[in-house]
């Protein structure tokens, strides 16, 4: 199985056309004979309603000294937000898509809220899902606590993180980059409007 992961940043799924555009990518994927994973950024950029900067604005005008737990919980909304709906998008053509959180992808890390490290990455579940036929729309930027399963972000450019390390030995440098992981092929492709495949 070669696999591709697709990293699209909030722009690239901020708007119904922004969307479809990903659709597109993902079927080209498809068709080009990979098994794409999808990480996907929080929907728009500041000041938009659903970007984490305006997400942190709504809890600290309620409390400026707000525990970072719950920072991080809502930070992780965001993402989660952007995985259901372009989820959504995908189901709403025909294609098995399925949203993920960062810790159902298998990402657990350590405790350090607000800038949490990767400790492990389980890829099991995505390997369980990809081999079923349905593709996985993961949140970038988060992950979750191993004995609790308390939600965690990776700190400013996170989703790139996810995108990076979302399978062991896959890492990117923009462009697509072969890599190898037992059997399976990794590609990782971090994904603009203007991306394509050569």
């Amino acid at each position: 199985m070669k696999i591709l992961v697709q990293k699209f940043g909030g722009t690239s799924v901020a708007s119904q056309e922004a969307r479809i555009a990903v659709k597109d990518k993902v079927q080209k994927a498809v068709r080009s004979g990979f098994a794409p994973v999808v990480v996907v950024s929080a929907m728009g950029r500041k000041g938009e309603p659903y970007a984490t900067d305006t997400l942190i604005k709504v809890l600290k005008e309620t409390n400026l000294s707000v525990n970072v737990r719950e920072l991080d919980m809502m930070m992780c909304c965001g993402e989660i937000m952007a995985a259901c709906v372009m989820a959504a998008t995908l189901q709403k053509f025909g294609i098995n898509a399925m949203a993920l959180t960062g810790g159902q992808a298998g990402i657990i890390t350590d405790s350090q809220f607000g800038a949490a490290r990767i400790k492990n990455i389980n890829v099991s579940n995505l390997h369980h899902l990809l081999e079923s036929g349905v593709i996985p729309i993961v949140c970038g930027f988060q992950g979750m606590t191993e004995n609790n399963g308390k939600f965690t972000t990776l700190g400013r450019g996170g989703s790139d993180t996810t995108g990076r390390k979302g399978y062991p030995s896959a890492r990117s440098r923009d462009r697509n980059e072969e890599k190898y992981t037992a059997d399976r092929k990794i590609y990782v492709q971090r994904c603009s409007r203007h991306t394509h495949y050569k």
